[in-house]
């Protein structure tokens, strides 16, 4: 994961996708304090996928069946 401050990150735009596209992960500060992050397609998708699988996880322990917020989600 590399840092760059939003100045560099709107001059280096094009190298820094390359750098995404290559699987590194890229924060974007402003001031010095994280804004935004780059993250490649995959890796946003697993995180969707993790996410919606702690959902799951958390329904069932609460005795509530994921099917039932299948459609809400």
């Amino acid at each position: 994961m590399i840092e760059v401050g939003s100045f560099e990150a709107k001059n280096t735009l094009s190298a820094l996708l390359d750098r995404v596209a290559k699987g590194e992960e890229v924060v974007i500060t402003r001031r010095g304090k994280p804004i935004a992050r780059l993250v490649g397609v995959q890796d946003a998708d697993r995180r969707a996928q993790a996410r919606a699988a702690a959902q799951n996880c958390w329904l069932l322990a609460n005795g509530t069946h994921w099917a039932a917020f299948s459609f809400a989600i």
